[in-house]
């Protein structure tokens, strides 16, 4: 996802929240991973 996206996306109190919660399964499906 570039910057613009990622911009555009938090602009929306939903993209934020979606955003966020990416972030959070990255983390961890990272920590079950290992």
């Amino acid at each position: 996802m570039s910057r613009t996206e990622l911009a555009a996306v938090e602009q929306t109190p939903t993209g934020a929240n979606a955003h966020r919660l990416i972030v959070v399964i990255r983390y961890a499906t990272k920590l079950t991973a290992s």
